[in-house]
C-alpha cells in the first residue's frame, strides 16, 4: 500500500508540474499546446483521480459514521482545484476578447467572430457575413489565444490527484495511528 500510495503521490505531482510547465511556456512565448496536451491533461487528470480514489476507497469512502475530517479533506480537494482556477485565470487569460474595440468591415460593431481553415486558407468570419482571409501565423496566434482561458482549468483539474493523494495518505496515517 505505502508503494502504491508513493507512486500514486509522485504520478500526481508529476501531472501537475506538467500542466504548469506547459501553461507557463505558454505564457513565456508563442507556443501553442498540442491537442494531445491540452486534452491529454484533464483525462489524466480524471483517470489518476479515479485510480487515487481506487487507493483510498476505505478513507474517502462514505459509511455510516459521520467523519468529519474526511468530508473536510473532500471539500478541501475541491477548494484548491476550484481556488486555482480562479486564481490563475487572470495570469493566463488576462484581457483578451476577440470582440472587443472591433469593427467590422462595414463599420459595424463586431459582434462575432469565428475562425476556419479551408483548403490551406486561414479564414475569419466577422458578424456572419465578412470573411477576411488571415496569414497562417495570424491563425496559429488566434487558436493559441483562444487556450489562455482553459489553461488554469489545466492546473485545477491536476490539482485534483494530487490534493486527493495528500488526503488519502493523512486519514490513512490517522487510521493508524488510532488503531495504534
Amino acid at each position: 500500500m505505502k508503494l502504491l500510495a508513493s507512486i500514486a503521490l509522485a504520478a500526481s505531482i508529476a501531472l501537475l508540474l506538467v500542466a504548469v510547465a506547459m501553461a507557463e511556456r505558454w505564457l513565456q512565448g508563442q507556443w501553442e499546446i498540442p491537442s494531445v496536451l491540452f486534452f491529454g491533461t484533464p483525462l489524466a487528470a480524471i483517470a489518476l483521480s479515479g485510480v487515487v480514489f481506487l487507493l483510498f476507497r476505505r478513507e474517502l469512502a462514505t459509511d455510516s459514521k459521520h467523519d468529519t475530517l474526511r468530508n473536510v479533506g473532500l471539500a478541501l480537494v475541491v477548494a484548491v482545484a476550484v481556488g486555482s482556477m480562479v486564481l490563475l485565470r487572470d495570469r493566463y487569460h488576462g484581457d483578451y476578447s476577440p470582440l472587443r474595440d472591433r469593427t467590422a468591415p462595414d463599420g459595424s460593431k463586431v459582434t462575432s467572430v469565428s475562425w476556419t481553415e479551408r483548403d490551406g486558407r486561414f479564414i475569419e468570419t466577422v458578424n456572419g457575413r465578412f470573411q477576411i482571409e488571415l496569414t497562417q501565423s495570424q491563425y496559429r496566434e488566434i487558436e493559441r489565444m483562444h487556450q489562455a482561458p482553459f489553461l488554469s482549468g489545466l492546473i485545477g483539474f491536476s490539482t485534483i490527484p494530487a490534493s486527493l493523494t495528500l488526503v488519502g495518505l493523512f486519514l490513512t496515517w490517522r487510521r493508524r495511528a488510532g488503531a495504534a
